[in-house]
């Protein structure tokens, strides 16, 4: 399960899950932004050179993602469903995470897109406190009064898109 919360994600990017502490709720109850099509397409880790997981976001409806990673050492495809939320107008991505051992919700920053929208720049939410925060309105509240603590996340991570 760790390999797979390494997840490197985001991707959008997503994607990063690297050190991610699973949340029982996500920042919104629903879906409500709007995709955004510059995460749209499929991307790899900036600093991997060689053969490396690669992270498709794929739009599922008007609000939500569909992310599939295809891991590139295990040689399986894992597929989660994701959306965007605004904290004080900053940009998380929720991902949906399920497995055989662990259910909850990963928490991707959006720190930057490029001007040309081919690069990435994220970090994971990596707070072991969001597995007892008991409501959507406390991650948000969490999440609210950390957005600027370092230690809340965990490595910055670049993705760039390869299509």
């Amino acid at each position: 399960m760790h390999t797979i919360l390494k997840f490197n994600l985001l991707i959008a990017f997503l994607a990063l899950l690297t050190g991610c502490e699973l949340s029982n709720y996500p920042i919104d109850d629903h879906a409500v932004i709007k995709t955004d099509a510059r995460l749209l397409g499929k991307w790899k880790e900036k600093e991997k050179k060689e053969q490396s997981d690669l992270y498709t976001l794929t739009q599922k409806g008007d609000n939500q993602y569909l992310v599939t990673v295809k891991e590139y050492e295990l040689k399986r495809k894992l597929k989660y469903d994701a959306w965007l939320s605004d904290v004080n107008n900053v940009r998380f991505l929720n991902v949906l995470y399920k497995d055989d051992s662990a259910n909850g919700y990963l928490f991707i920053r959006i720190l930057d897109i490029n001007a040309s929208g081919n690069l990435i720049t994220a970090a994971a939410v990596s707070d072991s406190m969001m597995k007892h925060v008991g409501s959507s309105a406390g991650v948000r509240e969490r999440i609210r009064q950390n957005l600027n603590n370092p230690a809340f996340y965990s490595d910055t991570l670049h993705f760039v898109k390869v299509k």
